[in-house]
């Protein structure tokens, strides 16, 4: 990717977060950071960005769940909340929960928005 499209994949995530009201500890867990200064220089930087491998491929897995879940729900409260919702399917943690666990959790979570066979029962 070129440095603009770093760019302007940093400045989705970061939209991201915002719309499911995300801590920056929960930010940096997701993208699997330790500490807040990737994110900082993220948000900070108006120019072209360097942004490693392993996080353009958490970056859009993010957006790729986000994207599943706009397909799915027709209101943005459901499509901005259900990451936080208890669901049985995760043993009845939330979406979150299950993403927080590292890119395996990511991709749990991804690949049941994209294969279960009960995606039609979803009502948020």
């Amino acid at each position: 990717m070129t440095p603009a499209s770093n760019t302007r994949a940093a400045t989705l995530i970061l939209r991201l977060f915002s719309l499911w009201n995300l801590s920056n500890e929960i930010a940096y867990k997701l993208l699997g950071h330790s500490s807040k200064s990737t994110l900082q220089s993220w948000e900070k930087n108006s120019g072209e960005l360097s942004i490693s491998q392993s996080d353009l491929i958490r970056i859009g897995a993010l957006l790729d769940i986000h994207a599943q879940l706009r397909t799915l729900f027709g209101s943005p409260e459901n499509v901005y909340h259900w990451i936080h919702r208890d669901n049985s399917e995760f043993s009845g943690h939330s979406p979150l929960s299950v993403m927080m666990s590292g890119e395996d959790g990511i991709g749990q979570v991804r690949q049941y928005l994209s294969w279960s066979p009960k995606l039609g029962q979803f009502q948020g």
